[in-house]
């Protein structure tokens, strides 16, 4: 009888491979040469506490749990970032593991304003973080995302597509920009680890703000900062897919299925690898 069966398809891969799916098709129907598909999967705490991941509240389950956000997901909320110690204990083996070029010596420091609407303004920031020049403009929607709860892991996971836009201001004006008000800042010193051509994983310390009152309004091609008061500190680890690259794929083996399947199981391995309860082996 069991030869007869469909072999046994492991349902967070099938969750995951889904949603590459649903990125390949938003990439056929709308990436153009100013719109990109983004797909990530983002470390954090998946908690009943809305201010605060600090408290985390059982979900009653002691395997993986999908949880589509959404009413339904309520009273949880998924906060974003991991705890110094696994952030760093990750970075380490990152370096152990890599080849190749590995983890940069060097963090990229770059400053994102999102506004009030949905422009988010890029900015690559000097090494006093006081300065800065504009690098894009971008608009970010959401297509969906999935909350999956991991409780023996060191981290719950998002995993989320998103729609971006880049928008021309070649023609902006400085009546143009005095519209664009900022709402919230995040300043971010990143480190990118190429996997592969596929997977991307990014280190961010991230410090967000929304008192502006300091920036040279209105905000334009460049940024004056004279001090960056931060007081949210956040250590951000996402896994990201390069849909462009695995469309390539996918029209090399003319297997939609299997490519996204393969893959899927591919990021369930690298997320598995940076979700390694490795804090106390740092410390020691």
């Amino acid at each position: 009888m069991l030869h007869r069966l469909q072999p046994y398809r492991d349902p967070l891969v099938q969750v995951i491979a889904d949603a590459l799916a649903k990125a390949l098709e938003a990439h056929r129907k709308s990436a153009t040469s100013e719109t990109s598909i983004e797909f990530e999967c983002r470390l954090g705490t998946y908690s009943a506490a809305r201010h605060s991941f600090t408290h985390p509240f059982s979900t009653h389950t002691n395997t993986p749990a999908v949880l589509q956000e959404g009413p339904t997901a309520l009273p949880f909320f998924f906060f974003s970032g991991v705890s110094q110690p696994t952030f760093y204990a990750l970075h380490d083996e990152l370096k152990k593991a890599s080849t190749g070029r590995g983890v940069p010596p060097r963090s990229t420091v770059t400053l994102s304003v999102h506004t009030v609407g949905a422009l988010r303004a890029e900015y690559a920031m000097n090494d006093q973080c006081n300065e800065g020049v504009l690098q894009s403009v971008t608009e970010k929607e959401r297509i969906f995302a999935h909350n999956v709860r991991c409780p023996t892991w060191a981290a719950d996971f998002r995993l989320s597509v998103s729609r971006e836009k880049r928008v021309c201001i070649d023609n902006w004006t400085s009546d143009k920009w005095e519209h664009v008000i900022p709402k919230i800042s995040r300043l971010r010193q990143r480190k990118s680890v190429s996997v592969s051509p596929l997977f991307t994983i990014d280190l961010s310390v991230v410090r967000s703000f929304t008192d502006h009152s300091r920036f040279v309004n209105p905000l334009g091609p460049r940024l004056q900062v004279p001090l960056v008061s931060a007081p949210y500190l956040s250590y951000d680890v996402e896994l990201e897919v390069k849909i462009d690259a695995l469309k390539r794929e996918v029209h090399r083996t003319r297997l939609l299925d299997s490519t996204a399947w393969r893959t899927a199981e591919n990021v369930l391995t690298l997320l598995q690898f940076m979700t390694v309860k490795r804090e106390n082996s740092r410390q020691k």
